[in-house]
């Protein structure tokens, strides 16, 4: 395929995993010149495939019509007449520092998306760093769940899986259901993912029945891990499910050791030839033990560029250091812990609390208030985000998804216990001042919720 691929001038692939709608700028940030596209029924059996058609195909569209533009004498070739092309294998060869994927952010905050050039030595070197937080891999016996679409879990399953002569199980479709009964059938060993997948799985009813037994590491990313939801999926399974910090600039760059003592709300350590460091924005100092900071990252798996797009390279990508945006501090064993996104990070004034305190009120993080409410136990998902009124009067909502029963209805929420509880664990300007239900919550690709979405439901 390479090669057929290469005859029609083709210099790189990029993976996507966005909607179709985002396709039309990912496509003028490559300079494609060149598009290969398929339909996911083509791959079904005919049942599957009827049931495709009738449920999701014209309703979901499916189309990109920038295409349409196309001059006329464009060249169409369908998949058996390409791979039929009689041609020599260009006579090049890749270097390590050459592009090999161009993958792009989920542009879950309040950002776009934008498009992370990684190298053949950024692949390689996440993948190797990876494999030695697995010291007790069994090689050639590992199985991986492949649930992370392999854009974003490309080190954890495609680049790993050699390393460790591990079998790689693919699922084109990620419902719980559809998951719980391929785990039954494939008994995978490992299974890397987020905390919302986690925990839809645990939510799954009678889900002791399909035997999950099997699962001895999963790797949780792309959102804080509530330890409620830990722990409930480690019952579950027996196997251990550690905290990790990934992005697509970094790759997976911090994680728990699998064999060190738990520690609520770390997501661990910086993995081998991974540099981290702690900047206060305010100061430019850098942060000692217990404090808030910028994390700053380094290494040989951090990405140098964002593709076609210098001002954002410049911003966030300065002397190999990758400044990700995010907040977090380091405790005195050198464990870090995620506060929250910068961006996400609420600051209350003065007013806030009544001008009573007569002292600068502390930052609140989502995240904190998020833990207090999952301790609850018809609480199935919640995110908690912020925005001033006209006035100025600062409102800090919590939207909430209910569990839903054995039966399948819905846990009854009493606001005014939800109030009671925050007043009891949180301190006065922390606590939520609205309360709002949802059936579900907005999520990206990668399973973070969309807090700007949420924002705009108001």
């Amino acid at each position: 395929m390479p090669t057929r691929v290469a005859e029609l001038g083709v210099q790189m692939v990029i993976s996507m995993t966005n909607r179709y709608q985002d396709l039309h700028q990912s496509v003028l940030d490559a300079g494609a010149k060149t598009v290969v596209f398929t339909s996911y029924r083509e791959f079904m059996g005919v049942r599957d495939w009827l049931l495709f058609t009738l449920n999701e195909h014209y309703t979901a569209g499916h189309r990109m019509p920038f295409l349409r533009k196309l001059k006329s004498n464009r060249q169409v070739y369908r998949f058996h007449e390409l791979m039929s092309l009689k041609t020599d294998r260009p006579d090049t060869e890749p270097t390590v520092d050459d592009i090999a994927v161009i993958q792009y952010t989920s542009g879950a905050g309040e950002h776009a998306a934008k498009a992370v050039s990684l190298s053949h030595r950024n692949l390689v070197a996440n993948a190797l760093q990876i494999r030695h937080w697995l010291p007790e891999s069994r090689v050639g016996d590992e199985r991986i769940l492949a649930v992370w679409t392999l854009g974003t879990g490309l080190a954890a399953t495609v680049n790993l899986a050699p390393l460790l002569g591990a079998t790689v199980i693919l699922v084109p479709r990620t419902d719980p259901l559809t998951l719980l009964q391929t785990i039954k059938r494939t008994k995978p060993t490992f299974l890397p993912g987020s905390p919302r997948l986690y925990q839809l799985l645990s939510q799954v009813p009678n889900v002791r029945k399909f035997g999950m037994a099997s699962i001895r590491v999963c790797f949780s990313g792309g959102a804080n891990l509530p330890v409620e939801v830990q722990e409930s999926f480690e019952k579950l399974t027996k196997g251990r499910v550690v905290d990790a910090y990934s992005t697509m600039e970094a790759g997976i760059c911090i994680a728990n050791p699998l064999a060190a003592r738990k520690r609520s709300g770390s997501i661990g350590v910086p993995l081998p030839d991974v540099e981290v460091r702690l900047f206060d924005a305010s100061t430019g100092q850098e942060c000692g033990v217990d404090e808030v900071g910028e994390m700053w990252i380094r290494g040989p798996q951090v990405s140098q560029s964002y593709w076609s797009n210098p001002l954002a390279t410049a911003h966030a990508m300065k002397d190999g250091w990758f400044h990700t945006g995010d907040l977090a501090k380091r405790d005195e064993d050198g464990f870090f812990y995620l506060m929250e996104r910068e961006e996400d990070v609420i600051h209350p004034r003065l007013q806030d609390d009544g001008g009573q305190t007569g002292e600068e009120l502390q930052d609140i993080y989502p995240s904190e208030i998020e833990e207090v409410l999952y301790e609850l136990q018809e609480v199935a998902e919640v995110a908690v985000t912020s925005w001033r009124e006209d006035n100025g009067a600062l409102e800090i909502v919590a939207f909430i998804v209910p569990r839903h029963t054995a039966i399948g209805t819905l846990e009854p929420l009493d606001i005014a216990h939800l109030h009671d509880w925050c007043r009891s664990r949180l301190r006065p300007d922390a606590r939520p001042t609205q309360f709002k239900i949802l059936n579900k919550l907005p999520h990206s690709a990668t399973g973070k919720v969309l807090r700007k979405a949420l924002r705009g439901l108001m």
